[in-house]
């Protein structure tokens, strides 16, 4: 019989969304295409911490919600995905959306520092609703 990981206590799962959160804010809340959200959540399910829950068994981060931020890095060592924005982004993108874009709903655009990012809410929304397609869930 295996004996399952403990999980991150509560305190320390709080930390480590504060700090992803403060990041992700000081950033400028930049949301992962939807290939890099399907790809690290891959990465994510084929990983032995991920739980039943969609959540990560090493930091208690809901991997659904953290793998759509470019801020955020893999808790696993070696990382399994790394930032794409921020300090520690290993091969930084900037993915910024021009507010006077024609194919962006500028009811969808959220401002943030002044600079215009797609609506958090909006992509994750999309990104947890692909996600439960694709798993069969509803």
């Amino acid at each position: 019989m295996t004996k399952k990981p403990k999980k991150p206590s509560l305190i320390t799962m709080v930390k480590n969304f504060a700090k992803d959160s403060a990041q992700f804010i000081k950033q400028g809340a930049p949301m992962c295409s939807t290939e890099e959200f399907e790809e690290r959540m891959t990465i994510c399910k084929s990983c032995e911490h991920l739980t039943e829950e969609d959540k990560c068994g090493l930091c208690g981060c809901f991997m659904p919600v953290k793998a759509g931020w470019k801020t955020t890095e893999c808790a696993d060592n070696p990382k399994r995905w790394h930032a794409l924005v921020g300090p520690n982004a290993e091969n930084p993108t900037v993915d910024l959306v021009d507010s006077e874009s024609k194919d962006i709903n500028p009811d969808d655009v959220l401002t943030i520092s002044g600079q215009s990012a797609v609506s958090l809410a909006k992509i994750q929304r999309e990104n947890i609703n692909k996600l439960k397609t694709k798993s069969g869930k509803k």
